[in-house]
């Protein structure tokens, strides 16, 4: 892939691309655009770049969950205020989706989480 001498006289960001549109660049925008502006920043590190925010990025999502998860089990007490605040904000129907509303009021476990 040869992005330096591939993309060297395109408007990498024309006015009307969906990143026009939006308040800022897309990461890979970004990396790209210092790719063009800084040759010393190879196609290589372009590459590590996304490989560590898409991939290093879920490790710590995980690991993050799995131990507030583990926390909950081994804190019942807790466990048992995180399903009240579910039980109030579901009520009856358990099968519908999370909505972002739902989500502003789970600060219990958003505590939790955190």
């Amino acid at each position: 892939m040869e992005v330096h001498s591939k993309y060297k006289n395109v408007e990498l960001f024309p006015n009307d691309s969906p990143s026009h549109s939006r308040k800022g660049k897309v990461f890979l925008e970004l990396l790209l655009e210092h790719h063009l502006n800084d040759p010393s920043f190879t196609e290589e590190d372009v590459r590590e770049e996304v490989d560590t925010f898409m991939f290093e990025g879920h490790d710590t999502t995980a690991m993050a969950l799995s131990w507030a998860l583990y926390s909950l089990g081994q804190n019942p007490e807790i466990q048992l205020r995180v399903q009240e605040e579910l039980d109030e904000i579901f009520k009856d129907d358990i099968s519908r989706n999370v909505t972002r509303e739902d989500i502003t009021r789970m600060k219990y476990l958003e505590c939790v989480i955190k």
